[in-house]
């Protein structure tokens, strides 16, 4: 797929026979209505029934993971377990109806560990935050890690005896997040997590609706280098 100055050139181009030449949309705008569109788009279709998370429209970001504060326990994670959190802020993600659109966490090997370097390619539990309580008690739970996204920040359930993991410092996480701009890494030039057919509704919702103020048949009488237009049919025009 595109890079987002591809998919930012292309909406300038469709829309430039019909906004006058002296009107000066943004990039900076016309970048935010992609966004925000996506979003839409994407938490409207992952919320239907059967509906899966195309690798596609995802994005990685890697966050370090430190050990935290007892205020931050807000659902009691119990005795026998410790808590943890990311130290960056966890950019939007997707909101579905019963969870965050997060496609996998993986703890990052450290070679200092003991452990095997496989042991680290398995994904983490990702539950809801409700569900601390209730989890890891169970008889194949035991040893497992829980992962949580709440307000801004991840956060790690790890048990303190017979985890199949060393403390863990460093997670990859995968998802699908609201702005694309706000993961680490991502640049104009990077390639923008929309398939083909999202961009084709994206662009034609951007059009229909973000653009109707601008996008409009116009007269410039002068022909000038100010932005003096009037719109065709004004009641200037028939005084």
């Amino acid at each position: 797929m595109a890079t987002l100055i591809e998919l930012i050139s292309e909406l300038e181009l469709e829309i430039s026979p019909n906004v006058s030449d002296d009107s000066v949309l943004d990039r900076r705008l016309l970048a935010h209505w992609i966004h925000k569109q996506r979003a839409l788009w994407l938490r409207n279709e992952l919320n239907k029934p059967y509906r899966t998370i195309d690798y596609g429209i995802t994005q990685q970001i890697l966050l370090d993971i430190e050990v935290a504060d007892e205020e931050d326990d807000l659902v009691g994670i119990g005795e026998g377990f410790s808590l943890f959190k990311s130290t960056q802020n966890l950019p939007n993600l997707i909101e579905l109806h019963n969870n965050a659109a997060i496609v996998r966490v993986t703890s990052v090997w450290d070679e200092e560990s003991e452990l095997p370097k496989s042991r680290y390619t398995l994904p983490l539990k990702v539950i809801d935050f409700t569900n601390i309580p209730y989890s890891g008690h169970g008889k194949f739970t035991s040893n497992k890690v829980f992962v949580y996204p709440l307000d801004t920040k991840l956060y790690l359930v790890q048990p303190d005896e017979d985890s199949y993991y060393d403390i863990i410092t460093k997670v990859k996480l995968i998802g699908v997040f609201e702005n694309p701009e706000d993961v680490t890494g991502f640049s104009e030039s990077s390639r923008y997590p929309v398939s083909v057919a999202m961009w084709n509704y994206i662009k034609g919702t951007i059009i229909k609706e973000d653009l109707r103020n601008f996008y409009i048949p116009i007269e410039d009488k002068l022909n000038n280098a100010t932005n003096d237009i009037t719109r065709t049919g004004s009641n200037e025009e028939k005084d």
